[in-house]
């Protein structure tokens, strides 16, 4: 399943015209990155929470289908969270564990090391963690040398034995026997993982993520999600245009009739049907706004 029903208030302007799961990431839609993602591993079913600009999201899904994977859709007239959209979906979702993304999150899983420690541990629900300086500010995940989370967002308190400490990724396992503790609305953390945590046993699992992750939630995530993408290369659509007068590169995304007529262009993402007259650096061109980001150095982990 894609969670892709968030309102994407963190990318504003841009996400007033586009939903976040269709912003570009590289030369595709975010949501296009998931669901080839997914073909590539084997997975010939999605389902996919719809919200805001929903119809925007499925029309331009469904016009231009990834190659063998079938997309369902979830409604969701009022916006659920990420706990509420599981639990609505949830029926359409087979018998066995099932993958959850949150459509916002740009990263590789390594789903055979995923899936085998989800089942290894016995948990009915294992996220995909990261390392970070900063998970103990905005949410910790603390997980024994099982792997077994142990103290999420700071609770319980007291002393649990050493625990390695992590940031979710936003990707997770999850068997269906979690259904009675998915929320009709809400936050998954806060609900499902939390109700597994306090029940003790081991019910959540944790799996390392090592490679490359970015959220591409705010302008300096997005911004450094595509230039992890192109790398030192100018990444163009064949239909791309860049005039004599311009200069282009290093680090730079150009979307299908992108026109640089002028100015210097490097750590850039100009998007599909944008044209640049003027100097961009670290910044995000679209036909409507222009946005500039001074925190865009990729992050490794």
């Amino acid at each position: 399943m894609v969670l892709a029903a968030g309102l994407g208030t963190r990318l504003l302007p841009l996400t007033e015209q586009v939903p976040k799961p269709l912003v570009p990431l590289g030369l595709e839609t975010a949501l296009a990155r998931w669901l080839r993602w997914m073909g590539g591993q084997g997975i010939a079913d999605v389902v996919v929470n719809l919200h805001h600009l929903g119809a925007a999201i499925r029309r331009e899904i469904e016009e231009r289908p990834v190659p063998g994977v079938r997309v369902r859709w979830s409604e969701e007239p009022e916006i659920l969270g990420t706990g509420g959209g599981v639990r609505r979906a949830i029926g359409r979702l087979g018998p066995g564990p099932f993958l959850v993304v949150n459509a916002d999150a740009v990263l590789v899983p390594n789903l055979p090391a995923l899936v085998a420690s989800h089942q290894r541990s016995g948990a009915k629900a294992t996220m995909l963690v990261r390392r970070d300086p900063l998970a103990g500010r905005f949410g910790a995940v603390e997980a024994d040398a099982s792997g077994i989370v142990r103290r999420l967002l700071g609770a319980p308190a007291g002393a649990l034995g050493p625990l390695d400490t992590f940031m979710f990724t936003g990707v997770q396992i999850l068997d269906p026997s979690v259904e009675p503790l998915l929320p009709e609305r809400g936050c998954i953390v806060r609900t499902l993982h939390r109700a597994l945590v306090d029940a003790g046993g081991g019910g959540l699992g944790a799996f390392e993520h090592e490679g490359p992750w970015f959220d591409v939630g705010s302008i300096a995530g997005y911004l450094a999600a595509n230039l992890w993408i192109s790398g030192e290369a100018v990444l163009a659509h064949p239909s791309a245009r860049v005039d004599a007068a311009a200069r282009v590169g290093p680090s730079v995304v150009l979307g299908a009739g992108a026109h640089v007529r002028s100015g210097t262009v490097r750590r850039a993402v100009v998007w599909p049907g944008t044209v640049v007259e003027a100097d961009l650096e670290d910044s995000v061109a679209t036909p409507f706004a222009t946005l500039t980001s001074r925190a865009s150095a990729p992050r490794s982990r």
